[in-house]
């Protein structure tokens, strides 16, 4: 049995979930963009430490298995553009004074490494399944992987280059939130591109980044 523990570092406060994001998914990236392309990011990522998350040894009569946690890092970019978290990318950004565009690129099948950093092996997560399923409150393991994409005081409109079955792309206000099952992303196929659209209502002066 896995054993799950909830550590969470930040670096700055920024909130994963987001429209479309259930408190069952915790696993994925956030990037908000401000009006002259710079911004934050989110990554969340549950992995297996190699050291203990809390002190078992002051435990008595438990054997214990293996921990969990949920590690939640955050900073800051200069310009979209450069943004890039092992192979996942940013594709192209265009942005002007009243509109903008960008494109994500996002590996999947054998090859990519992205999301294999932001969740646990195939082989454990049977495992880690059962302990949600016996924790303090019973949770249900999403295999899920999302990607928030905020661009601030801005109305989005987002969809998939090519459409996926199983993969979910919706917009609210300023958010445009992808969900993807691991098991597509684990698919050896055409990599998805994320295509993100957007206008501001009262456009701020004209910037390229």
């Amino acid at each position: 049995m896995v054993r799950l523990a909830i550590s969470m570092v930040f670096v700055g406060l920024i909130v994963l979930c987001g429209p479309g994001c259930s408190s069952q998914d915790p696993v994925g990236v956030r990037i908000t963009v401000d009006e002259g392309g710079s911004g934050k990011i989110a990554v969340a990522a549950m992995t297996i430490p190699k050291s203990e998350i809390f002190d078992s040894g002051a435990s008595e009569g438990i054997v214990w298995d293996d921990a969990v946690k949920l590690q939640v890092s955050a900073g800051e970019f200069d310009r979209l553009s450069s943004v890039r978290i092992h192979d996942l990318e940013v594709d192209s950004v265009n942005l002007d004074s009243a509109t903008g565009s960008i494109r994500i690129k996002i590996p999947r099948g054998t090859r990519a490494v992205w999301f294999r950093h932001l969740h646990v092996p195939k082989s454990d997560r049977s495992m880690l399944r059962e302990s949600l399923q016996e924790s303090v409150q019973e949770l249900d393991l999403h295999e899920n992987v999302t990607l928030i994409v905020e661009i601030l005081d801005a109305r989005v409109a987002g969809s998939l280059l090519q459409p996926v079955p199983r993969v979910s792309v919706t917009a609210k206000r300023d958010t445009v939130t992808m969900v993807a099952p691991l098991e597509v992303l684990e698919e050896d196929a055409d990599d998805l591109v994320l295509v993100i659209n957007w206008e501001r209502p009262n456009p701020p002066a004209s910037t390229n980044r």
